[in-house]
């Protein structure tokens, strides 16, 4: 099973969703796909084990090969 999410989103933050993912489905592999390229949120997402951590800039060619 995949997980596609954001880390803005109404409600919580995608960080939030992914720890809840993580303990309800362990063997679920997310992906973030976001506009943040900031550090603190790729090192948040490296330590929930997110599979890929996308940039909404990229091309679709990088996106869809996720």
């Amino acid at each position: 099973m995949e997980f596609v999410t954001d880390i803005s989103m109404p409600g919580m933050n995608g960080i939030e969703l992914i720890e809840k993912v993580n303990i309800n489905w362990p063997q679920c592999k997310i992906i973030l796909l976001t506009a943040y390229a900031e550090f603190d949120y790729a090192y948040a997402a490296i330590k929930n084990n997110v599979v890929s951590y996308i940039l909404k800039t990229e091309e679709d060619d990088v996106i869809l090969s996720e």
